[in-house]
């Protein structure tokens, strides 16, 4: 086994902290060669933890994977809603086959139509309502105002 000296200057906090290392007749040399010595083998036999726990980060990992793909999917309804609901024709559509009152009926139910073909069908029927008037309401005085008029 090859040996080398090794040579160096230690000055003020360092030499006095190598100093308060000493043991009982150790020379300054023996005490840093023991120092050097101890801290080789803390970091070459020290195993170092490197697992990780992947069921823990996994399971973390799909709940914020789930989370991003439902705002996703949520913003992608929202706005396929919105085009739907202003690009659209929104005239409403009347059955061609002969009623027996004064308003078409329309094809589908109420509930089915969008937000602007209500406020149409509204203004048609002479109903007044507000731009904030939500569907549900749209729908009540529709449905309210077609029971009241004269068959």
């Amino acid at each position: 086994m090859a040996t080398e000296l090794l040579s160096f200057r230690l000055s003020g906090d360092e030499l006095e902290w190598l100093k308060s290392q000493q043991q009982e007749s150790e020379t300054l040399n023996l005490t840093a060669k023991r120092l050097l010595l101890e801290t080789m083998k803390q970091t070459v036999d020290t195993p170092v933890d490197s697992v990780v726990d992947t069921p823990e980060l996994e399971a973390r990992l799909e709940k914020k994977i789930e989370e991003k793909i439902e705002a996703m999917y949520e913003q992608l309804a929202n706005n396929i809603n919105y085009i739907l609901d202003t690009r659209l024709p929104s005239e409403p559509k009347t059955v061609d086959t002969p009623v027996d009152s004064v308003v078409d009926t329309p094809k589908k139910p109420l509930d089915s139509y969008t937000v602007i073909e209500l406020r149409n069908m509204a203004k048609s029927l002479g109903i007044p309502y507000k731009v904030r008037d939500s569907k549900v309401v749209l729908i009540r005085e529709i449905s309210a105002r077609k029971s009241t008029l004269p068959l």
